[in-house]
């Protein structure tokens, strides 16, 4: 799955403190598998990280729509 797809949001980032889950080896193992992937950290309850994947995303959309005209 993560060798094909353009980006990764991994959500909940605000949970990840209290436990044993490793961002850093999530990306090397991702990033291995594809190195042009956009890995993005989100947290709804604090908003972090929400901009940059919203403006991604608004991005993807223009693209979208400019080559369907």
């Amino acid at each position: 799955m993560f060798s094909i797809c353009d980006v990764l949001v991994v959500n909940k980032t605000d949970y990840l403190e209290g436990s044993d889950f490793d961002m850093a080896t999530l990306k090397e193992r991702v990033r291995k598998l594809n190195p042009d992937i956009r890995i993005f950290e989100v947290s709804c309850k604090t908003g972090q990280g929400i901009d940059a994947w919203t403006q991604w995303l608004a991005g993807e959309i223009k693209t979208v729509q400019n080559l369907s005209r």
